[in-house]
């Protein structure tokens, strides 16, 4: 499977995180967005969290690289996510922590709905640039797992399906669980996805346009509402040189979806 690297400057933005960190400001964070884009909301896996320290401690050691750790071909199944930054926050993530920190790398996976399927999701076909996005709101996803090690981030989604075992103690179904699933947004409607709905949904248009029902039915969330709006616009600012340092490098895997990405920065 092909893979590729990006790097990319956040967008800026004059919003705050939540202080929730760790285990609780991953599920947060992450369960925030799949709301907003009408996924069940996922659990905390400390088998997916002991695999992801694994891999970003790996990383860490490794230094200066960015690899995946083969997770959706081994068990536990899953899909993941990678980021890497350091140096001064941008804005959008600086609420708990001047430097880059787990929610920097959160907004940043989001973010490619923003900068690629806003405003024509229902007839967005290519994946190539999303993958990150469609891991974080991927409907056939239950269980998630994160993990830092320096300035490395690991992020794994499995489905309670694929990390099972039998009682012979092999993994239930292996990647089985995955196969199936199409290459293309507008067919996601099979395998572990509901029978009523696709894979990955666009953004409730209620939602994304009344604060109050984002309030009521996806919590405060990780972004301040006060700058929703602004953060939706996929920004073109030339970064200050306190932020140039925030570089985030992302590799990606296109989560749970047998197809290879096409993408400029691929390798």
């Amino acid at each position: 499977m092909k893979t590729a690297i990006f790097v990319a400057l956040p967008a800026l933005a004059h919003a705050s995180f939540e202080e929730a960190e760790g285990t609780e400001g991953w599920v947060e964070d992450h369960n925030y967005f799949r709301c907003l884009h009408g996924a069940e909301a996922v659990e905390w896996s400390t088998e997916l969290e002991s695999s992801a320290q694994a891999w970003a401690d790996h990383l860490a050691a490794e230094g200066g690289t960015l690899e995946h750790s083969g997770s959706y071909s081994s068990a536990p199944y899953a899909g993941e996510n990678l980021a890497m930054g350091y140096g001064s926050a941008p804005a959008v993530c600086n609420g708990t922590d001047s430097n880059y920190n787990q929610h920097c790398a959160v907004w940043n996976w989001y973010n490619e709905y923003n900068q690629f399927m806003k405003g024509h999701c229902d007839t967005w076909k290519d994946v190539s640039g999303i993958g990150h996005f469609t891991a974080m709101v991927w409907k056939g996803a239950n269980k998630i797992g994160c993990a830092q090690s320096g300035d490395y981030y690991v992020c794994q989604y499995g489905h309670t399906n694929c990390m099972a075992e039998d009682p012979n103690g092999s993994n239930y179904g292996g990647r089985d669980c995955f196969e199936g699933v199409p290459s293309k947004l507008a067919n996601f409607n099979i395998g572990l996805c509901p029978e009523d709905g696709t894979c990955v949904g666009c953004r409730d248009d209620l939602l994304e346009n009344d604060a109050q029902a984002r309030l009521e039915q996806c919590g405060a969330g990780p972004v301040e509402e006060t700058v929703w709006e602004r953060q939706q616009q996929p920004q073109q600012q030339v970064p200050s040189a306190a932020n140039t340092l925030s570089v985030l490098m992302i590799m990606y895997v296109l989560v749970f979806m047998q197809v290879l990405p096409n993408h400029p920065f691929a390798i």
